[in-house]
């Protein structure tokens, strides 16, 4: 929403001065007066002309400075949330591992106590 009203505002400024640059050189051109002076009001509109033009780039300067110090800000927010979840991941899997690997251990040692102890009681049958 920002981002677009800010735009708005600038696409707003910028032909609102542009439409009063053109009203304004056609009523020069087509007001009654002297070359000399006629020269002269162009030549104030020429250099209204370029301080507005300095003044909307100006802005327009400001304006994309300021989206890109927010995407810098909004880029280091998911980047850091996406390394707490990927730590938060890693340790989870690092636990999980652990505990699978006990799980099989225990297993592993049941199954062994439970063959050793089969093998001994058939080596008592036998004897």
């Amino acid at each position: 929403m920002y981002k677009t009203s800010n735009a708005n505002a600038v696409n707003f400024t910028y032909g609102f001065l542009t439409g009063g640059l053109i009203i304004g050189s056609l009523a020069l051109l087509f007001a009654p007066k002297k070359g000399k002076s006629l020269r002269k009001d162009i030549s104030k509109a020429t250099n209204d002309l370029m301080n507005s033009s300095t003044e909307y780039i100006s802005s327009a300067g400001d304006f994309l400075n300021t989206a890109k110090e927010k995407a810098e800000d909004l880029i280091a927010d998911g980047t850091g949330k996406i390394s707490k979840l990927l730590d938060s991941t890693e340790s989870k899997i690092i636990d999980n591992a652990g505990n699978l690997v006990s799980e099989g251990k225990s297993k592993l040692n049941k199954l062994l106590d439970d063959t050793d102890h089969t093998l001994k009681t058939k080596a008592k049958s036998k004897h």
